[in-house]
């Protein structure tokens, strides 16, 4: 174990006893690819989202019947099949969407898009500029 999770651990006892810390074990656990492949095999995704998402919200999620925020975007995520979907979650395509509905003045300035990082070109863009990777929050 890990002094940072050591002293997570020892933080989250001090916050909560120990079903904090047992909530962060389970947690922990569950993002291990070969427990979250066992149960998804044996139970199926949607059984391992509602498992992921009990210790986090604190209770069993409704995700058949959503009540909550994170409970309609998981009802979504298995419940949806819409192509806009797909579309509107990738940051860089997402754009052609704007353009369409609104037009291209509300995009911020795009400088450089790119598969590879090795090739940001640094020295060519201004003195403050955000790098937003496409797949990711």
């Amino acid at each position: 174990m890990s002094e940072s999770m050591l002293h997570s651990a020892i933080e989250g006892y001090r916050e909560d006893g120990v079903t904090k810390i047992a909530r962060m074990a389970y947690i922990k656990l569950l993002k291990d690819e070969r427990v979250k492949n066992t149960i998804v095999s044996t139970f199926g995704e949607e059984f391992h989202m509602k498992l992921f998402m009990a210790p986090l919200v604190r209770y069993w999620p409704h995700i058949e019947e959503p009540r909550s925020f994170s409970e309609k975007i998981q009802h979504r995520k298995f419940y949806t099949d819409d192509e806009k979907f797909s579309r509107v979650e990738d940051k860089y395509k997402v754009r052609d969407y704007v353009e369409e509905r609104v037009g291209s003045e509300i995009l911020p300035e795009l400088y450089h898009v790119t598969d590879d990082p090795e090739t940001i070109p640094f020295a060519d863009l201004p003195d403050k500029f955000v790098v937003k990777a496409n797949h990711g929050s």
